[in-house]
């Protein structure tokens, strides 16, 4: 349902020359608040134009063959000019609402824009997401990076590359168009989410907002963090952290992630970034640098280093009979994901490495050739969580631009997915006979298991009987079983 509001301009404040003045743009362009919304909530819409204009909806997803974009209706509207002050770019415009929009019941969880367009046949697209119904959840859910969207976007005077500190959610944003917006952002992203619909793994998308906010990941085997996730707060770090400690898994798909914090303002319209200082350095900002160390290779696996920018290449196989290569045909030392949509190669633009703060357990899968001056490229990774979950990493923004092309990737990714979506590792007791038990564990790869036995559940004294390597699929273990009642147990051992 599309509710038009009212509309006003302060044409006096236009004509003022008064120091921090309000002025008008002649152009159309637009915001909405809030970012994401499920079905039977509503998204207001903030237009600033002249005249007639028409708002067309569309869900978007991208691929190989390029972008497709679901007409889901319309509406018209009258738009007036703003105003814009020297102060919206932190503040917020504070524009009248020019339309509401409720989800219908029928939309699934997405990335959607509005397409607005005047007579003078300008086009603004305002790009917002649609959460899944409560109800309807998936087993996959996958987050929309609007904290790196916000750091990147200069509308009204700067970005937060212009050493800007405090910056607002509620002003246009014309980097996240799906048609023409920067290709390390929501374009981009569109890539990852259009493979994993077409290959039958659609997410339930969120906002890191929602994610800072608590999303229900129990609901969830799996979540998906990809592209460029650089800015996060540490509410999503910890929240991140509990998830893996609760045994979930995550499919990291990006490159130069959790790499800087930022936070939320306290009605969280708005973002504070650089540790709240303008111009301020921003090393005192990064997860890395911070005390105790909360470096994003402690979750991740991998994390980034600047000096290798704006280089692509593909992937060399370093441990391709690790379960995640098979199917692929790879075997060390051959190249994959040299081509793609989005700088030419699977490892590229700003590319994640292993180093301090890396568990002792990570394993380099691939290394990106897109090597200088004895720099190494990205790095491919996996580990296994002692939880009971795993972390695999492709260490690349360009990563997905590659993935709608390579089926070398596609099947790994396939792979990696397949794991996070089978049951959790659970020792099975699978008969007793003649004094044997037969038990059974499929475990997670490079995972080790030591199975142990004891005739008292509660007892503190536990007999280990067998150590197994985890490989993804079940394993066997026969042992001697006592006359009186044995338990059995399995711990992990990364």
């Amino acid at each position: 349902m599309i509710n038009p509001g009212r509309l006003w301009l302060c044409i006096a404040c236009l004509i003022s020359t008064e120091p921090g003045a309000v002025r008008a743009q002649g152009t159309l362009e637009g915001y909405c608040w809030p970012l994401s919304a499920a079905p039977g909530s509503s998204i207001n819409f903030c237009l600033s134009g002249q005249g007639s204009t028409s708002v067309y909806f569309y869900r978007h997803k991208a691929n190989a063959s390029g972008l497709t974009s679901i007409p889901l209706g319309s509406t018209n509207v009258v738009t007036s000019l703003q105003v814009i002050t020297d102060t919206s770019a932190r503040d917020g415009c504070g524009w009248t609402n020019s339309f509401t929009l409720l989800i219908p019941s029928n939309w699934v969880s997405g990335m959607y824009s509005a397409r607005c367009t005047n007579s003078a046949a300008q086009t603004f697209w305002i790009t917002f997401v649609v959460k899944p119904n409560p109800g309807q959840r998936g087993r996959i859910a996958a987050l929309a990076n609007i904290n790196t969207w916000n750091a990147y976007n200069s509308w009204g005077g700067g970005s937060k590359y212009d050493g800007r500190a405090h910056l607002s959610l509620l002003r246009p944003n014309s980097e996240v168009s799906p048609v023409s917006g920067a290709l390390h952002l929501a374009r981009a992203e569109l890539w990852m989410l259009g493979w994993f619909e077409d290959h039958g793994y659609t997410p339930d998308l969120y906002t890191d907002l929602d994610f800072h906010n608590g999303v229900g990941l129990q609901d969830y085997k799996c979540l998906v963090i990809h592209t460029h996730p650089e800015y996060w707060s540490l509410q999503m770090y910890a929240n991140l952290k509990n998830w893996l400690n609760a045994g979930g898994c995550v499919i990291y798909l990006g490159g130069n992630g959790i790499y800087e914090d930022s936070e939320y303002t306290p009605d969280q319209t708005g973002m504070i970034f650089l540790a709240g200082v303008e111009n301020g350095p921003r090393d005192a900002a990064m997860f890395r640098n911070m005390y105790p160390p909360m470096s994003e290779r402690m979750l991740l696996g991998e994390g980034c280093e600047i000096d290798i920018y704006a280089l692509w290449a593909g992937f060399q196989a370093l441990q391709a009979s690790h379960p995640f290569f098979q199917g692929t045909g790879l075997v060390n030392g051959n190249a994959f994901g040299q081509s793609g949509l989005n700088g030419g190669g699977a490892s590229g633009w700003e590319v994640d490495t292993i180093g301090p703060g890396s568990p002792a357990n990570t394993i380099v899968l691939a290394r990106g050739l897109n090597y200088t001056d004895g720099l190494q490229g990205g790095d491919m990774t996996y580990y296994a969580h002692p939880a009971g979950g795993f972390v695999f990493g492709t260490g690349s923004i360009s990563f997905g631009g590659s993935l709608v092309v390579d089926p070398a990737l596609q099947q790994i990714v396939s792979n990696a997915l397949n794991e996070a979506l089978a049951d959790p590792p659970q020792l099975k007791l699978a008969s007793i006979s003649g004094g044997w038990a037969q038990l059974k564990i499929r475990g997670r790869p490079s995972m080790h298991y030591l199975i142990q036995q004891s005739t008292d559940l509660n007892s503190t004294n536990w007999e280990d009987i067998a150590l197994l390597l985890g490989d993804g699929t079940t394993q066997t273990v026969l042992t001697p079983c006592p006359a009186n009642a044995a338990f059995y147990r399995s711990v992990p051992k990364p």
